[in-house]
């Protein structure tokens, strides 16, 4: 969890390896909720946390920032990446007690997006 004063949010090892969850300590018990994901330049880069994953966790949103390819235990190069992985995310984060059920549009509970600094 993460009440927004530092700088981390929770490691997913089991579910997401070398993903951060990030879920507001904000006083309400559920939120929207979305995953980010980062660029070309692997799941290491920082900015994704500081620039994306962060000031949605402090606007409300439970946040998975996924890292699905350029870290330790996952596929070294941009080739052959499991999209599936994104489904899954949001499949396990939209089963999440802190995550806000389906509204009145019946639209998915779990947004996503991406950035890339290439």
């Amino acid at each position: 969890r993460w009440d927004g004063s530092g700088d981390d949010g929770e490691m997913i090892h089991d579910a997401f390896p070398r993903s951060t969850l990030y879920v507001p300590q904000d006083g309400t018990t559920t939120h929207p909720a979305v995953v980010v994901l980062h660029g070309s330049e692997g799941g290491s880069a920082g900015y994704v946390d500081a620039s994306v994953a962060r000031p949605l966790a402090q606007a409300g949103y439970a946040v998975l920032a996924l890292d699905y390819y350029l870290s330790p235990g996952l596929p070294k190069k941009l080739v052959n990446i499991d999209v599936g992985l994104v489904s899954r995310a949001a499949n396990w984060l939209g089963k999440r007690k802190f995550v806000s059920g389906k509204p009145a549009l019946e639209v998915d509970p779990v947004g996503w997006t991406g950035i890339d600094a290439c």
